[in-house]
């Protein structure tokens, strides 16, 4: 009886040396569940730099209206508004300038007693100097400054092909003036009552028609 009980104590202790042999040999479980992964750190987000928003450049109306001191005074503490029939284009790829020679009417009108009354006004041929910028033009310049009308700084400007146009006395000329100032004015008061409309309520009008 003893023999058959220190032949099972033996049986265990070598049982149990066989099972912790095989424990140290057993290979480490590694984790495969996506949760139990090592997360690495997420790269600091640096925004990419934007470009600050250039103004838009201005367009032929909004110029001539930014230049009070020759085509756009306000004597009433009004609003000048500007038309323009376009005479002629010149580009000089050379330079990398472009010229628009225009005939321009500015106009100012205000309110006064609720009505929509006309100011001071010009009209008088204009050429514009834009500059070229990436693939298009801005302007940068008119010319003449000068005030009133010499045909020899005109002439100067101005192609000569158009020279008939800006300072011939003609009566051709004349009905083609005459028929320019008829178009650009109702432009010019069209422009006006829209505007006064919307920023004042007033519509009522206390203008000159322009001419038939």
């Amino acid at each position: 009886m003893m023999g058959s009980f220190i032949r099972r104590l033996a049986l265990f202790y070598i049982v149990l040396f066989v099972l912790s042999a095989c424990g140290a040999q057993a290979p480490a479980i590694q984790a495969t569940h996506p949760s139990l992964l090592p997360v690495s750190p997420s790269p600091s987000l640096t925004p990419s730099p934007t470009a600050t928003p250039q103004p838009a450049p201005l367009g032929v109306e909004e110029y001539l209206e930014s230049q009070p001191q020759h085509f756009s005074a306000t004597a009433y503490g009004g609003k000048s508004f500007c038309a323009y029939d376009l005479l002629e284009t010149e580009i000089d790829a050379t330079q990398g300038k472009a010229y628009l020679y225009l005939w321009v009417r500015c106009e100012e009108f205000y309110i006064t007693a609720g009505r929509i009354k006309s100011g001071t006004a010009s009209s008088l041929p204009t050429a514009l100097v834009l500059q070229q910028i990436g693939n298009g033009y801005e302007i940068v310049d008119y010319q003449p400054h000068t005030e009133g009308y010499n045909a020899e700084i005109y002439h100067a400007i101005f192609p000569e092909s158009l020279w008939d146009e800006i300072s011939s006395a003609s009566e051709s000329t004349f009905e083609s003036r005459r028929l320019r100032f008829k178009r650009l004015e109702k432009t010019l008061q069209d422009r006006a009552k829209a505007y006064y409309l919307m920023n004042s309520g007033i519509i009522e009008w206390d203008v000159p028609t322009a001419l038939p």
